[in-house]
């Protein structure tokens, strides 16, 4: 059957299944020519698909979208072969509706965008039925699709039943995984997963249980052209440095850091993984890694930890040196490394790094993150309220940080924030609060002063996050 008509007739049964519509949750940003795509599929994704398609778009780019409803999977990739768009994959592709979507392109390519590694496109089979909540789909019709936009044949899609998954007894699901061309998996391009990995293999931590098989992603047909698609919206923003090696211990060896059992066996297995990678503990002994199927590992890892607020985090290990410090030693600095997505602010030229903040917290803010405001009274309801750089004694000041940052898929989350007031160049008050968390932009932070309390004077109030100065603006107090 032609993809083309079969995916009519899965539209027809869905139309006679369907019980109930939900909220769409894909999100559609236009960029020019190009529309990126991130969120998770839901019914009546494809109608809003369909809308955002103006004349200009000709290049959809997949930024991740989750959702494994089949049928609404079907009506996206129906919407985007009748479009006959140039499809991309950025990051990991490796839902329904995700892969579905790539391969419906007429064109269809990886990003260049950051490491190869990160990006790569995963389809998932199983012996009889995928079960959803509110769906089963045969996977014979699963099968006839793949094969429809593919060189994918039936023996590429058999479950791997002689494999080193044979012991498993919950190996019914499978999954082949497809790099971009470049990426230096230690397996190779193509990966066969199966069992309850290929259940998990969104946790990036489990490619390494995967077995490699012949072909590439270009002799499968997954992708028609080995260049990477390029574009102003998908700059990858860099990792940050690490701590240098302290040659403390191997990094073979067992951990010289106090560890608990769980967080000694995961180790192990952070040993396997690819470069770059890093393993963070905590100073509750819990642990965290991340490996090159990241785009920024040593990020993320450090992230995950102080995330869960369990005090001061430390990296063990990066790549292939220990740099752990003990936790009775000052913590080793951590710089954020520079982006060249956007230039930094003018209303910041001379950022600077102070070391007020813990060192154990990330500068992930960035100048052209934040855009400071002065006004003589801010309310969640009412906003700001008398914008202005001159005041009076009577009533007061308000520092308002507008915070918004890009992509949708990255936060800078836990901050250390402090605002310094100076008069002059004498800093007289500073106000922190070490528990902010930004996990969607935009943000805001505001910091009030009044301005009796401050005195009459040239003022200036900074604002830093993880002691680094981000912004700052001058104001007059007079008497009238």
């Amino acid at each position: 059957m032609k993809g083309t008509q079969l995916l009519h007739a899965m539209l027809a049964a869905a139309a006679m299944l369907m019980l109930s519509t939900t909220q769409a949750a894909l999100s559609f940003i236009p960029k020019n020519e190009v529309l990126l795509v991130q969120g998770k599929a839901e019914a009546g994704d494809a109608e809003r698909l369909q809308a955002a398609l103006t004349p200009s778009i000709t290049t959809l780019v997949l930024r991740a979208p989750a959702g494994n409803n089949w049928q609404v999977a079907a009506e996206l990739a129906e919407k985007v072969e009748k479009a006959k768009l140039t499809t991309v994959a950025h990051g990991s592709c490796e839902s329904f509706s995700c892969a579905m979507m790539f391969l419906a392109g007429q064109r269809r390519m990886f990003s260049g965008a950051g490491r190869p590694e990160i990006h790569y496109v995963s389809l998932m089979f199983a012996d009889t039925t995928y079960r959803q909540t509110e769906d089963q789909t045969p996977m014979l019709r699963v099968v006839d699709w793949w094969e429809d936009h593919t060189t994918l044949s039936g023996k590429d899609l058999l479950i791997h039943r002689d494999s080193i998954f044979a012991s498993n007894m919950d190996g019914i699901y499978d999954r082949k995984v497809f790099f971009a061309p470049g990426a230096r998996h230690s397996l190779g391009a193509v990966l066969h997963c199966s069992g309850e990995r290929a259940k998990k293999l969104g946790r990036f931590q489990y490619l390494n249980d995967c077995m490699p098989t012949p072909g590439t992603a270009l002799q499968k047909k997954i992708i028609t052209s080995e260049e990477r698609f390029t574009h102003a919206s998908l700059v990858e923003k860099e990792d940050l440095s690490p701590p240098p090696a302290t040659q403390l211990a191997a990094l073979e060896s067992k951990p010289i850091a106090p560890l608990t059992d769980e967080c000694a066996e995961r180790y192990k297995l952070f040993l396997q993984q690819d470069s770059p990678r890093a393993f963070v503990i905590g100073a509750n002994q819990a642990c965290w890694w991340a490996n090159a199927q990241v785009p920024r590992p040593y990020e993320a890892t450090i992230n995950a930890c102080r995330n869960a607020k369990i005090g001061e985090c430390r990296f063990y290990a990066v790549d292939d040196k220990v740099v752990f410090v003990p936790f009775d030693l000052p913590a080793p600095a951590i710089a954020a490394a520079e982006t060249s997505a956007k230039p930094p602010s003018a209303s910041a030229p001379n950022a600077t790094a102070s070391s007020s903040a813990p060192g154990y917290f990330t500068p992930t803010l960035k100048p052209e993150h934040v855009t400071l405001s002065l006004a003589r009274d801010y309310s969640k309801d009412a906003g700001l309220q008398g914008i202005a750089d001159q005041f009076t004694l009577e009533g007061k000041v308000v520092l308002f940080a507008n915070i918004s940052w890009e992509p949708a898929d990255w936060a800078p989350g836990l901050q250390h924030i402090e605002v310094k007031w100076f008069k002059g160049n004498q800093l007289i008050r500073t106000q922190r609060n070490t528990k902010v968390e930004y996990k969607r932009s935009p943000g805001t932070f505001w910091a009030t002063q009044t301005t009796v309390g401050l005195g009459e004077g040239q003022w200036r109030a900074e604002f830093h996050a993880n002691g680094v100065l981000l912004g700052s603006k001058t104001f007059t107090i007079s008497a009238n």
